[in-house]
């Protein structure tokens, strides 16, 4: 099983500018190398030896950085055709019914060869004989492959990162171990010397730093602050309990299982608590901004350099986002708190588990009113389903999912859920 530690930097301005500098360069280059690589012809030649080129490289960063933006690209263009696939396939499926028609498209489908043949209208030779209508199949399938990549957006690296390897980064333990326990050595924008950053892994992180893998990512979060993603492999526990149990999602409490045990009782109250506290603010957001375009239709009527300052200081001092961003990380990390603790609660109150019973819960449609649906939409169940996945793949668990129908009742007698 495959995860990920998270480690917090905190480096000195100068060198925080220049790691950020590198990570707008390593951007650049990954999003220059999909807009390259992007085109019909290229579809055969997703491949890291294939398109690599020495003239390919950004000479503002070590090259090494180069060939690992040239994979990432790679890889994000794979992904692209991957889901190019799948709609072509839930097309085929609901188009064409002939069985031998079908396995003929979904061969061709297959290889990205034939793609590219099909998309630039190249002279198909296939190594398997089909007796079906190859023209008019190769046509239909020209069409929707059209309309599938014209509907997929173009894969682009919207934030900041670095994704390191051996050569780039390097964990070395510190001189003074009273002081730091490691230090890293980065490789930046400023070539010839390295930045070097002393680092303390936490307790917890440092029972699993022996663990780490030499390739790591480190990005800024929201509040931009550094942080290193390093990737680890454990092994899964051994489970032989036989325990099953069943547990349904909900609204007001978060977790109910078949033994009328409760976590995360006060969720409905946690919830509305900070819907509250973001529409009471937003209000008065609502109003400035009410005010500012009643002061941008004076301003385009006279002009005046008075009303054009009003405007500019609202914009500055009383619409920005910084303290807005600010409170929405720390609404989502109590979220976050409060599951993970509802979850791991649930999960060391039940040792002896084998399998766990959930309900579906994808896409559903409801009409309680606004207040109810916003507060509906905003409820974290899929954060909940990760964190349940999470667990369960840590300790060996397995769960077993059931139509949401009928699962959620209580008995008007005992009240059993």
């Amino acid at each position: 099983m495959q995860r990920t530690i998270r480690i917090k930097l905190n480096p000195t301005e100068k060198k925080k500018d220049e790691t950020v500098s590198t990570m707008l360069v390593y951007k650049e280059t990954v999003n220059r190398f999909i807009t390259k690589f992007s085109g019909y012809r290229y579809l055969d030649k997703l491949n890291y030896k294939c398109l690599y080129e020495p003239e390919n490289k950004d000479l503002r960063i070590a090259s090494n950085y180069s060939t690992n933006a040239l994979a990432y690209a790679i890889t994000l263009l794979k992904n692209r055709l991957k889901l190019i696939r799948k709609g072509c396939k839930a097309r085929i499926y609901n188009h064409i019914k002939d069985k031998e028609e079908k396995h003929y498209l979904f061969y061709l489908l297959k290889q990205p060869k034939y793609i590219k043949a099909i998309m630039l209208r190249k002279k198909l030779v296939i190594d398997k004989e089909f007796n079906v209508r190859t023209e008019y199949l190769n046509k239909y399938l020209h069409r929707i492959l059209r309309h599938e990549f014209k509907n997929s957006t173009i894969p682009e690296l919207k934030k900041p990162l670095l994704r390191t390897d051996v050569v780039t980064a390097k964990i070395e333990p510190y001189k003074d171990p009273n002081k730091f326990s490691h230090v890293l050595k980065l490789s930046t924008t400023n070539k010839g010397k390295r930045v070097v950053i002393p680092f303390n892994p936490n307790k917890w992180v440092q029972q699993f730093f022996d663990k780490r893998k030499s390739c790591f990512i480190i990005c800024p979060d929201e509040r931009g602050n550094l942080n290193m993603y390093i990737p680890i492999e454990e092994k899964a526990k051994e489970n032989n309990n036989v325990g099953e149990i069943g547990i349904d999602k909900g609204f007001r409490t978060l977790l109910v299982d078949s033994d009328k045990n409760m976590y995360g009782k006060d969720w409905k109250e946690l919830e509305i608590k900070l819907d509250k506290q973001f529409q009471e603010k937003q209000k008065q957001r609502n109003k400035l901004y009410g005010l500012k375009q009643e002061l941008y239709k004076k301003w385009k009527e006279t002009k005046d350099n008075k009303i054009y300052k009003k405007i500019k200081h609202l914009e500055k001092y009383n619409l920005g986002k910084k303290k807005f961003n600010k409170n929405k990380v720390k609404t989502k990390e109590t979220i976050k708190n409060n599951v993970n603790h509802a979850v791991n609660d649930f999960v060391s109150k039940n040792p002896k588990l084998k399998t766990i019973v959930l309900e579906k819960l994808d896409k559903f449609e409801y009409n309680y009113g606004k207040r109810t649906n916003r507060l509906l939409n905003q409820w974290k169940r899929g954060f909940l389903k990760n964190k349940l996945t999470f667990i369960s793949q840590l300790n060996s668990i397995g769960l077993a999912y059931q139509n949401r129908a009928y699962t959620s009742q209580l008995c008007p007698n005992c009240g059993y859920v």
